[in-house]
């Protein structure tokens, strides 16, 4: 009998619990300022298998066709063009706030991405979306 390669199949997308490199594993806070563990900071994400990433991936490919003949991007253009890609890539967020800026918009999601001081995030992120092992069924 044959293996059945579609019992493999990657879910369209996956969950980060967000983690702090200090305190770990990130968690809303409770009214007395401590870690509420039934609030994870989660940042919920689409990967590659899904169709929010293939169009994404087809509308770069048309915009780096159209831009072949334009010099080098600035470390801002390129900030700005990752903050896009992140907040595109970002089905949701829970247990997070930017300063007084809910986490609830493709917008907010690019603010908090284009944070150079905050790019423990997107590195966090990055490696998310490139661990396969999250998207595959369980």
């Amino acid at each position: 009998m044959s293996y059945d390669i579609l019992n493999d199949q990657m879910d369209d997308t996956t969950v980060l619990h967000l983690s702090h490199s200090v305190t770990g594993l990130m968690y809303a806070k409770d009214s007395k300022g401590n870690d509420d563990e039934s609030k994870p900071v989660e940042i919920e994400l689409y990967g590659r298998a899904s169709k929010v990433h293939r169009q994404w991936l087809a509308l770069a490919l048309r915009k780096q066709d159209a831009k072949q003949h334009k010099k080098a991007k600035t470390p801002d253009e390129m900030l700005e063009e990752n903050a896009e890609f992140f907040a595109t890539m970002t089905v949701g967020i829970k247990n997070m706030k930017l300063g007084e800026v809910e986490l609830n918009t493709k917008e907010a999601y690019k603010q908090l991405y284009a944070k150079p001081k905050l790019m423990w995030i997107t590195e966090q992120v990055s490696e998310k979306l490139g661990d396969v092992e999250s998207f595959l069924q369980k």
